[in-house]
């Protein structure tokens, strides 16, 4: 229950890794752009619409690339559908994703 008369405490004990963790944080905020980095890819693949559901017993999704329209559909196998939502959605996109390559 939340009462409103309960104001919060003028200080708190910070955790030892609490100065850690601080100086990683000021470490990511630091830079007024993000920095860039030079990376080697092998394929480079240009996503210009995607969709994808794997919500239920089964998923689906297609992509349109320069190279032509993908898709992929079926049902979770008994040991991918015990996993989460975010788990089977996240799976469905690189599943497809994976075709491309």
């Amino acid at each position: 229950m939340y009462d409103n008369d309960l104001k919060p405490p003028s200080f708190v004990q910070g955790v030892p890794r609490l100065g850690s963790d601080l100086s990683a944080l000021a470490k990511l905020i630091a830079p007024n752009h993000p920095p860039r980095r030079v990376i080697h890819a092998d394929n480079i693949l240009i996503t210009l619409y995607g969709f994808g559901d794997a919500s239920g017993d089964g998923f689906g999704s297609t992509m349109l690339t320069p190279s032509g329209l993908w898709y992929r559909y079926g049902l979770w196998g008994r040991d991918l559908s015990r996993q989460s939502l975010n788990y089977r959605e996240m799976r469905n996109l690189v599943d497809l994703v994976a075709l491309e390559l």
